[in-house]
């Protein structure tokens, strides 16, 4: 990507990549993400025979958070694999993900707790603590860093390009709510979960991985002049 591009130009070229790339490999992708969906689909619906979803919120949360965590580090190797060239069979990413499946899951609940108070606080703290930190899961994944380090230097290196993220993800956010709201209103009449907005969410789940590519275009490009950590010491980039 040039550097002289602006931040919108940049949130443009980068969306354009991630279009593309959805359009190339939403197959794969699909083959890759639908069993851990389905999995977390056939859990919500059990809870939901026994339970309403008032009954089940905490449930319903905690237990999305962790297959979606599952899914999130399935997705992030594959996009590199094929951005590299490298595909591997899904089995691969599936076993690998599993591998850092905890670290992920409590660093996404420590990420939405900070993103929280930022919102408590105001919301235009929650906005910038949400855009600074988009960096830190492929942090975790790519380069097999802590909790704490993944924050700390997704912080560092999303910081020059913050215009060019908090463009493209209220572009790309603001159409995945819209769908998922779209689903909430036409299933609305049950309830409890039923089979027909567990697709819609489904759907909505699997969309998800489009502002994926998208973080990852910009992360290949933030990693390689931002190798210097505030030790000085060289970190591993994702190309």
């Amino acid at each position: 990507m040039p550097s002289a591009l602006t931040p919108w130009q940049q949130t443009r070229f980068a969306l354009a990549q991630a279009g593309q790339f959805f359009k190339n490999y939403w197959g794969a992708l699909l083959w890759l993400s639908a069993p851990i969906i389905l999995l977390d689909k056939i859990s919500l619906y059990i809870i939901s025979r026994y339970y309403t979803i008032e009954q089940s919120t905490v449930a319903i949360i905690v237990i999305t958070s962790l297959w979606m965590a599952w899914l999130a580090g399935a997705q992030i190797l594959f996009i590199r694999d094929i951005a590299m060239g490298t595909p591997k069979p899904y089995s691969h990413y599936w076993r690998a993900a599993a591998a850092i499946w905890a670290r992920l899951f409590f660093l996404r609940l420590l990420c939405g707790l900070l993103i929280g108070l930022g919102f408590v606080l105001l919301i235009v703290p929650g906005i910038i603590v949400g855009v600074r930190l988009v960096y830190a899961e492929f942090i975790l994944v790519l380069e097999d860093r802590m909790i704490n380090d993944s924050i700390q230097q997704s912080w560092h290196r999303s910081q020059l390009q913050f215009a060019a993220l908090l463009f493209g993800l209220l572009v790309l956010y603001g159409v995945l709510i819209s769908l998922a709201v779209s689903a909430s209103y036409f299933t609305a009449a049950a309830e409890t979960m039923n089979v027909l907005s567990l697709a819609a969410d489904a759907v909505v789940d699997f969309l998800t991985v489009i502002p994926m590519i998208f973080l990852y275009r910009l992360f290949s490009q933030a990693a390689i002049p931002s190798s210097q950590d505030a030790n000085g010491n060289s970190n591993g980039s994702a190309s």
